[in-house]
């Protein structure tokens, strides 16, 4: 449970500490302590687990009811006593009504600005306020889309209290804090962090390769679902060798619910596969996070569409059985194998066919 939300949840000033003071685990939720700073003591502590119930619930925490809150605009709460101003635009910003068309103070941070509360994630931003509920309507409809894909499968349960997202405005203000967390720049547009159990995103693009931002949000949230639903034991471990190209696997192939985002990594990769630049299996089963690129993750996108084809039922089911199984503990390196009833060759050979098409 969130016990640091304030009454006024509408939209109040952040409680959070700036971003610059939030600690990392990476996109890929990096165990490599070389490829980060040092987590500050200040840094957020995940959501505590939740290991019975339903797997959705309604409301991830106390019910909204018995806090005063009210929902408004079928998504948000906010407190009772701001329903009427929020109807004219209003909203609280902890000391009094501002418009929602105003913007917020220059150089406010994310972690200090707008603050929007749906029913599993709670969003902190800069943004415009009209941007940050479209922002909002999105994170909580991966939320939804992602327990009804992968629920059962993966035997996935919502943590206690909401999902921490921190959105920035500008890309600026991420890549400072990337500058901050990580020893050498990346071009990240999100991040999930495993030591707070917080995503962290920009919603301006990169200059170079950037996808839409919800693909950005899809996959950082995947992680941080699939990372906040097993046991606290295991939070924060990657799947590593072989199996690390399986978990940016399932987050590159949720990038693509509620709407293609998969165009791109693919137009990238047919091109790239055309001109013989693409990693054999062997190869990409053996790369850990600090080595996986760009192009690595385009030519995962195209393994993910091969593997989980509805078309193939026993594949499919094959590779949600791998993916749980890493969730919970380990697994030996020939599991496809064993499941799939193909070896790597046969499987390199067979995908191989389907690209292109």
């Amino acid at each position: 449970m969130d016990n640091n939300l304030p009454a006024r949840l509408g939209v109040v000033t952040a409680l959070l500490s700036v971003l610059g003071a939030a600690s990392l685990l990476a996109c890929q939720g990096l165990e490599d302590g070389s490829l980060l700073q040092d987590a500050p003591a200040s840094s957020d502590r995940p959501a505590l687990e939740r290991r019975t119930g339903e797997r959705l619930p309604a409301f991830s925490g106390s019910s909204p009811a018995r806090r005063g809150w009210a929902r408004v605009d079928d998504l948000l709460w906010i407190a009772e006593g701001d329903v009427e101003a929020y109807r004219q635009g209003l909203v609280h910003d902890g000391d009094r009504y501002v418009s929602v068309r105003a913007p917020l103070p220059h150089g406010t941070p994310a972690g200090r600005g707008y603050r929007l509360r749906a029913d599993h994630i709670a969003l902190h931003t800069n943004a415009a306020w009209e941007r940050a509920k479209v922002v909002a309507r999105e994170a909580e409809a991966h939320v939804q889309r992602l327990v009804s894909q992968y629920g059962e499968a993966l035997d996935l349960r919502l943590p206690q209290g909401p999902l921490k997202l921190i959105v920035t405005d500008s890309r600026g203000e991420l890549e400072t804090t990337l500058a901050g967390l990580v020893h050498h720049p990346v071009g990240w547009g999100a991040f999930y962090d495993a030591r707070s159990g917080n995503v962290y995103m920009s919603l301006e693009p990169a200059t170079r390769g950037a996808l839409p931002w919800q693909a950005d949000l899809r996959h950082e949230m995947t992680h941080q679902i699939l990372d906040l639903s097993r046991r606290s034991g295991r939070r924060g471990r990657t799947f590593g060798t072989p199996w690390f190209w399986l978990w940016e696997g399932i987050a590159i192939w949720s990038e693509g619910l509620g709407g293609d985002m998969g165009s791109q990594r693919a137009a990238r990769f047919r091109k790239r596969h055309a001109n013989g630049e693409w990693t054999r299996l062997a190869a990409l089963a053996r790369l850990d996070a600090g080595s996986f690129e760009g192009r690595h993750y385009d030519q995962t996108a195209s393994l993910m569409d091969y593997l989980l084809d509805p078309r193939r039922p026993a594949l499919r089911h094959a590779t949600f059985s791998i993916v749980r199984d890493l969730l919970h503990g380990s697994v030996p390196a020939d599991a496809l194998a064993r499941r799939g009833g193909v070896d790597l060759p046969t499987f390199e050979a067979r995908w191989q066919q389907t690209v292109g098409r």
